[in-house]
């Protein structure tokens, strides 16, 4: 799937350095290089800025580089659980 910059998306793998706990942040996608998305998630995650790779950086300590199949659109799992649908995904 190709995103694009500002859409709110869902990691899911673990992000960030130092903690399982960074598994299922959600954030912003800032940036796009060599097919992987630079994401600014919303907390803290012991990440960076973006590395100073491009002119467009995030809040330090906030970013992450992640490839297309790391994370999902956000809104996928409000849209499921509002049609009824459920799915039982490990780790949710």
């Amino acid at each position: 799937m190709i995103y694009q910059i500002g859409q709110r998306v869902r990691a899911n793998i673990v992000v960030g350095k130092r903690s399982e706990t960074n598994k299922h942040r959600c954030g912003t996608i800032l940036n796009l290089r060599r097919g992987e998305y630079l994401i600014e998630f919303d907390d803290y995650i012991h990440g960076h800025e973006g590395n100073g790779v491009g002119e467009i950086t995030g809040t330090d300590g906030h970013c992450w580089w992640l490839r297309d199949n790391d994370f999902e659109l956000e809104n996928t799992h409000k849209e499921i659980k509002q049609y009824g649908i459920v799915k039982f995904m490990k780790g949710i």
